[in-house]
């Protein structure tokens, strides 16, 4: 029984690293049910059952109380607002706009899996759904061959709610979120690790088939196998070679990756400690810049500033006495995943350029404006 109520305490765990795993925890549940009804009697069954769920339950329940108490709301705001941008960007899609939300949302699936070479922060998610998910699905499906049936048993039918959930996952995100927001590598941590962990698996399988005789079974020559796992081990040796070669040359020939880095150094060498700086990529820049940074973006603010102070910025800016801007910039417009200069259209004369980097992209560049206060302008 403790083993049920530590999974319980685990899935509560992961749900408060990340809120969209409670997917995971609802297919876990499932197939749990499933499994204790075969091996057990109801009553064990449920009182096994009761062992995980009750913990995972009383851990979000406390979770969302205290989002309730603290912050008036069940969720967080980044929720809200990460929904109120996809549906700008799906609005302002074009695919949305001529063949609806299906063909939309369609190419939206599709794109990573049409875009697997240039797409490299989706790479990963891919193997995980296409790759491992494909095998897996192969696995259910193998006819009566002994050998791979029993190895699949063995191996990839008990991680089933594993393969489900990274399936399901993807599509959930690819679905919830548009644009660009869906595509963030870090909502996909499960697939990278299904991935690796299949290939380790048909590695085993080819092991086995060596060692253990199974190619008389299938008539083909014993060295056949130990040539496919040494080329199998030289393959993935030199794809890592390769992939760590390509991405060491993406960043000699892309040096926009350091843009915050760069942006932040400048604040930290130029702008007075004591100075409050406003940014929309408050992670970087706040860490790298040893300086007060506020949030501009909503994901970590106050609900307040969802709900009004996000849409006027001048009055926000002077309400915390935020002085400098630091940020991507194309011409004096923030680049966001939306669109978001209107909220400071009202005072954009006051914001004076004080630096901008070269060596970036012809339209964009890292960029730090002085706010004057209130009635001075730039051209003063």
């Amino acid at each position: 029984m403790l083993t049920y109520i530590v999974l319980g305490i685990l899935l509560g765990l992961t749900f408060l690293a990340r809120l969209d795993t409670v997917l995971l925890a609802v297919i876990l549940l499932a197939f749990m049910t499933s499994t204790l009804i075969k091996q057990h009697s109801c009553s064990a069954a449920l009182l096994r059952l009761a062992g995980t769920a009750l913990p995972f339950l009383i851990i979000v329940s406390i979770y969302l109380v205290l989002n309730r108490l603290l912050f008036g709301s069940l969720l967080p705001v980044s929720s809200l607002l990460k929904s109120e941008w996809s549906r700008s960007l799906l609005l302002n899609d074009p695919i949305f706009q001529s063949s609806g939300w299906l063909g939309a949302k369609t190419i939206q699936l599709l794109r990573p899996l049409a875009s697997f070479i240039s797409m490299n922060a989706m790479r990963p998610a891919v193997l995980g759904v296409l790759g491992a998910g494909g095998v897996w699905i192969l696995a259910l499906l193998l006819p009566g061959q002994v050998i791979l049936r029993r190895w699949s048993r063995r191996t990839l039918i008990p991680l089933s709610p594993f393969f489900v959930y990274g399936i399901a996952s993807y599509l959930v995100i690819m679905i919830t979120y548009h644009g660009s927001l869906s595509y963030a590598p870090w909502y996909f941590a499960i697939q990278p690790w299904l991935a690796a962990v299949t290939v380790g698996m048909l590695l085993d399988l080819l092991r086995d088939w060596t060692e253990k005789g199974y190619h008389v079974e299938t008539r083909a020559p014993a060295g056949s196998y130990r040539l496919v796992g040494l080329l199998s081990c030289i393959l993935m040796g030199t794809a890592t070679l390769v992939q760590v070669l390509r991405w060491q040359r993406w960043e000699r020939e892309n040096p926009e990756h350091l843009v915050l880095y760069d942006a932040a150094q400048w604040a930290k060498e130029n702008i007075p400690a004591s100075a409050v700086v406003g940014t929309w990529n408050a992670g970087t820049n706040g860490y790298w810049s040893e300086r007060r940074i506020i949030n501009l973006d909503g994901v970590v603010n106050s609900r307040e500033y969802f709900k009004s102070g996000r849409q006027d910025l001048c009055r926000y800016w002077d309400e915390l006495n935020i002085t400098y801007l630091l940020d991507v910039f194309q011409d004096d417009q923030v680049m966001t995943a939306v669109p978001l200069h209107q909220a400071y259209a009202g005072c954009i004369d006051r914001l004076q350029l004080i630096w901008e980097a070269d060596g970036y992209d012809p339209t964009w560049s890292p960029k730090a404006y002085r706010i004057l206060p209130a009635g001075e302008t730039s051209a003063e």
